[in-house]
This record gives structure tokens, sequence and C-alpha cells, in this order.
């Protein structure tokens, strides 16, 4: 039986997946422009507003196709998400996640991809020169064939505290 919170991130997409600046859910605040500025605010007020620019912490390099699909940390980050009391963890609203949701993903056996090197959106600019600062938790890879990719341009590394907990799990479910 799968629980409503459960039933509602089903759709959600890691943070880590949120690869264009307009895909970011976010409340948005009312601008001098809004209604006017697009046609997501003109449909759906500020929430829809796909004007705002991000700006980033580091340049991002063009995705490199060619080698491995991804690699795997040796050793949690200092921050991991699946560390206890990290952000998600505990249910900051800033995260886009929560235990049940990391849970889920190693249930499902879908790849949580490590934050360490991605670029991150510091601010949005909104053409009516409003800026809003971004959340610390708040990363922005590109995507090519479905993979995350770090700034310098390699393949993003698959989360340790992730496949740790998903070894477990399989480990639990045949029985060992």
């Amino acid at each position: 039986m799968t629980s409503d919170r459960a039933q509602r991130n089903a759709g959600r997409r890691p943070a880590v997946e949120s690869f264009v600046h307009f895909d970011v859910h976010r409340d948005w605040p009312e601008t001098p422009m809004t209604g006017m500025c697009c046609m997501g605010s003109a449909a759906r007020g500020p929430s829809g507003c796909t004007c705002w620019e991000p700006e980033y912490d580091v340049e991002q390099a063009e995705p490199r196709s060619e080698g491995p699909l991804f690699g795997c940390r040796s050793s949690m980050c200092a921050d991991c998400a699946f560390r206890p009391g990290s952000p998600e963890r505990r249910g900051d609203p800033d995260a886009d996640g929560d235990q049940e949701l990391l849970d889920d993903l190693v249930i499902r056996g879908q790849p949580f991809f490590c934050h360490q090197g991605m670029r991150r959106p510091v601010r949005y600019r909104h053409p009516s020169r409003m800026v809003v600062e971004a959340s610390p938790l708040e990363y922005a890879p590109p995507q090519a064939g479905g993979r995350p990719f770090k700034a310098t341009g390699e393949p993003a590394d698959l989360c340790f505290g992730w496949a740790a907990r998903r070894a477990k799990y399989v480990a639990e479910v045949a029985g060992g």
C-alpha cells in the first residue's frame, strides 16, 4: 500500500533532475509584469511565469557523452541526503524531497546522484529586474541521455548513500 505522500511524490523528480530553470517548482513573487510577461504568467499567474533566468555559481562545461555512464562516490559526502539529520531527512521545506521520497528511490531502484561538482543557481532574475535568491539546497545540472552532469562536463556520480541503502535493501529482500 502506498501512502498519500508517496503517491504525491511519485511524479516528482529529485532536485538533481530539475534541469531547466522554468521547471523549478516555486511560488514566484508578483512582479510589475505579472500576467503580461509570458504565456505561463498570463495563464497561471506568478507561479506559472517562465521568465525567471538563473544565475549559477559556476560555468557549465558541455556534457561529455563518451566514457562511463556515471561514476560512484567511494564514500558519503559530508552533506549527503542519506545522512541522518540531512535537510531531506529532517523535512526541510527547501529540500526537494523528504525521507519518504529517499526511501521510495531506494525501493524502486531509481538512481540518485550526488550533488558534489554540480552547478547551483544562486539567484533568479526576472525581466522586471526583480531578483529572488535561490535555496542553498537547489542544484540544476544539465541532462543528456537521462543522466545529470557535473559542471566540468563529466557524468554525475551515483550517490554513495543511495548505493549503500540500495545494496542493503536488495540483500534484505533476497533474504540475506
